[in-house]
């Protein structure tokens, strides 16, 4: 009994860390049965340990190997394939742009400033963690980065832009993308009447409502 390899596309699937991608079996045969398993479930939520179908919807955070086999009414293996699928480190700028509060996007990317202190003002709860993710979290992180230190994982404390978009429960950021979005904040601030990253700008409009003396930092110089 001669085994068919299966087929995907995209064939070499690659994808920004905590990006949704989808991966689809060119011409399926419909008598089989796809299943599909992680190589190893180490860095995976359960929902994706065993899953059936011919498209396959992810959001890793590492690289991950999937075993997919083509399975027929007896139990027989009649298909099989390796994929990988590539986790490449997301850049700083789209950090800046998909980790942004949901309910504040557009307001934000339009520069609508009374809009914002209006929000920022009704939702005191908000407000306060993105003080403590600018103030606590990424900043440490890029202290911790200074000092050659380690620092964990991050669970975004709102609903984000990207987790709407993703239909996720969650975003989780790495070390290296805290203290990298923090970095990039720093270099993109205000230049010529204009804030080119999104988080200086929330993070300016959150300070002049709530600190009355907003905390100075600067970036370490190398």
């Amino acid at each position: 009994m001669s085994i068919t390899t299966i087929i995907f596309e995209p064939i070499i699937p690659v994808v920004y860390q905590g990006n949704v991608i989808t991966i689809t079996i060119t011409n399926p045969d419909p008598t089989l049965t796809y299943e599909w398993k992680p190589y190893n479930r180490i860095f995976l939520d359960d929902a994706y340990v065993q899953n059936y179908g011919t498209t396959f919807r992810l959001i890793p955070y590492n690289t991950q190997t999937f075993i997919v086999n083509g399975i027929d009414s007896n139990g027989d293996i009649l298909a099989y394939s390796q994929i990988i699928i590539k986790v490449v480190e997301k850049p700083s700028y789209l950090l800046d742009n998909d980790l942004l509060p949901n309910e504040y996007y557009d307001i934000i990317i339009n520069r609508d400033t009374k809009e914002l202190r209006k929000k920022l003002i009704e939702n005191t709860i908000l407000s306060q963690k993105i003080i403590k993710f600018y103030y606590n979290q990424i900043l440490t992180a890029y202290r911790f980065q200074w000092n050659n230190k380690n620092g964990t994982q991050y669970k975004m404390p709102w609903l984000t832009y990207i987790q709407v978009n993703n239909d996720s429960n969650e975003v989780v950021i790495s070390f290296s993308e805290q203290w990298r979005l923090f970095q990039y904040i720093h270099t993109n601030q205000q230049r010529n009447g204009f804030t080119r990253s999104n988080f200086a700008y929330l993070i300016n409009i959150v300070n002049s409502i709530y600190l009355e003396k907003p905390q100075k930092v600067y970036l370490i110089n190398s």
